[in-house]
């Protein structure tokens, strides 16, 4: 499995989201019931500060009481995983090596309780506990695998990222990606597109939602 990063945004509306990513180089798969999975281009270089920087935009934008998880796996036993609210980090689990330059940060169980806090009673301390500090031959790609059930993250999420969708090895379950308007502007032409096919309205109400994101 190659290196790979991951934003996932605790959304409850499709298009609550589109907003908090003006101006990103992102696909997007379609919301589920626990929130979005965000996969952006220039996290994927080996320096993990470029994704929390691109998390913390995402969640200083989406504002405070969302969360938004940012995951990097590297091609070894190396991962880092992080939480952030309203731009501000809540929480950071790291044992990824190499050209980072992190120092190591497992995560303690008072860092656990202020994560699980964020998913409700339905996240287990005790397993995720166990997930982060176990054993460093733990693969990323199981460890994401246990913490996205732990957490109620879509099952099919381990291992997907930017590079994986561009070359078409996406699994089947987690449905098409899409590409959400980088701009205002791109987003006018599917707007006018809309009106003169005779689309229907729902459509065009969709449009709107997302033009309206833009403007606030």
């Amino acid at each position: 499995m190659p290196h790979y990063t991951q934003i996932f945004a605790r959304t409850n509306r499709p298009t609550q989201v589109l907003a908090a990513l003006k101006g990103l180089d992102v696909y997007v798969f379609p919301h589920s019931p626990a929130g979005v999975v965000i996969c952006e281009k220039t996290s994927e270089a080996l320096d993990v500060r470029i994704s929390i920087q691109v998390s913390k935009s995402i969640s200083w934008n989406l504002g405070e009481g969302i969360a938004v998880l940012a995951i990097a796996g590297n091609d070894d036993i190396s991962f880092w995983f992080g939480l952030f609210d309203g731009g501000k980090a809540r929480f950071e689990h790291n044992r990824l090596t190499g050209p980072c330059g992190f120092a190591e940060k497992p995560a303690r169980p008072v860092d656990i309780d202020v994560l699980c806090t964020y998913f409700g009673a339905s996240a287990s301390r005790e397993e995720i506990y166990r997930l982060l500090t176990g054993p460093r031959s733990m693969r990323p790609v199981d460890l994401h695998a246990g913490l996205a059930h732990s957490l109620g993250l879509p099952s099919w999420s381990p291992g997907v990222g930017y590079s994986r969708i561009t070359a078409g090895t996406v699994p089947p379950e987690a449905a098409t990606p899409e590409r959400p308007p980088r701009s205002l502007r791109e987003l006018r032409p599917a707007v006018e597109l809309s009106n003169d096919s005779g689309r229907s309205d729902s459509l065009a109400r969709f449009r709107r939602a997302c033009e309206d994101c833009w403007d606030r």
